[in-house]
This record gives C-alpha cells, sequence and structure tokens, in this order.
C-alpha cells in the first residue's frame, strides 16, 4: 500500500510506502522523491574560503598534536624515496638563479652582518665588547691618511728602513 508525498528537497509529489512513511516520520527523517533530490539535500553549501578557513584550522590542531611523531614519519618517508641523482639535477638547475641571488647588493649587506655577528659568537659574552672595538678600529683606520698608517705599521720606506738597520748592524759589529 503507498501513499502520495511531497519531496521535501524539490517540492514533487511521488508515491511511497505507508511503512516508509511512518518510519521516516516516527524518526524525524525528510522524504525524498529520489535519491539524486536526498544526495542534494545532503549538500552543505559552503563558499571556497569557508573551506579554506576550515581546513587552515584543521591543519593547525593535527600539526600541534604529535609533531615528533609526524616528524619521525616524513623522515622515514625521505629515506625511503629519495633519488640522489634527481636531487643534484635539480641543485645543478638552480645553481645560477642561486649565484645571482649571492649577488644582489641586498643579500651581500645581510650576509656580510650576518657573518660578523657569526664571528663575534666566538668571543661569548664578550661578543658585543669585540664588535664595538671592531667597529671603532674600523673609523680609526678610516680617518687616517695612508702615509700615517705606513707610519703606524712601520711599513713606510722599507728599503730605505732595511739599509740603515744594516749599517747599524755593521757600525755595531765593528
Amino acid at each position: 500500500m503507498s501513499v502520495a508525498v511531497t519531496c521535501a528537497l524539490c517540492g514533487a509529489v511521488t508515491q511511497r510506502a505507508v511503512s516508509h512513511v511512518n518510519r521516516s516520520r516516527r524518526l524525524g527523517m525528510q522524504i525524498y522523491c529520489n535519491r539524486t533530490c536526498a544526495s542534494m539535500a545532503k549538500r552543505v553549501e559552503k563558499t571556497v574560503d569557508q573551506k579554506k578557513a576550515e581546513k587552515a584550522a584543521y591543519d593547525r590542531q593535527y600539526r600541534a598534536r604529535d609533531p615528533d611523531v609526524r616528524k619521525a614519519k616524513k623522515a622515514a618517508y625521505y629515506k625511503a624515496t629519495r633519488d640522489p641523482e634527481k636531487e643534484r639535477a635539480i641543485r645543478a638547475q638552480k645553481m645560477p638563479q642561486h649565484v645571482e641571488y649571492c649577488r644582489r647588493p641586498e643579500y651581500r649587506a645581510w650576509k656580510r652582518a650576518y657573518d660578523r655577528r657569526h664571528r663575534a659568537k666566538a668571543f661569548g659574552e664578550f661578543a658585543d665588547a669585540w664588535l664595538t672595538l671592531t667597529d671603532i678600529d674600523r673609523e680609526v683606520n678610516a680617518r687616517m691618511s695612508r702615509n700615517e698608517l705606513y707610519a703606524t705599521k712601520g711599513t713606510q720606506n722599507k728599503k730605505l728602513n732595511r739599509r740603515r738597520e744594516y749599517e747599524r748592524a755593521i757600525r755595531h759589529d765593528a
């Protein structure tokens, strides 16, 4: 025995068994005309941005759950699937781009400052003092003329100085 029912989605009138209708009403379920309407009713209409936000929130929770296990799994996967020849080819392909990047003035300035800080770490707690001392030394050398610098180092007129020292040594021996 069947009874006429109205589809909850499209509004079409269709025939359904009385037992089916009674069971659906008892459980508080909707009645649809066919499987297409039933599947369409299950769809959740969300925007792309909403889906991305939900996925990002899920990913944050997933990553925070057990990072050590995830890291170990990734390492094992990489070890099992790596191809050294393929990696070497990729590095060789990217090398000219890397060389150009290293020649950029911004990178060179950053690298100079980074290397300076890295060298200072060797002095431990006196790293700041070493950095200040090198700054002062650089400033003093910048303010000195070439002749003053040579005179301070004793490198001005080396030939003349050596001859005079030689002559003094001869006189001293005699």
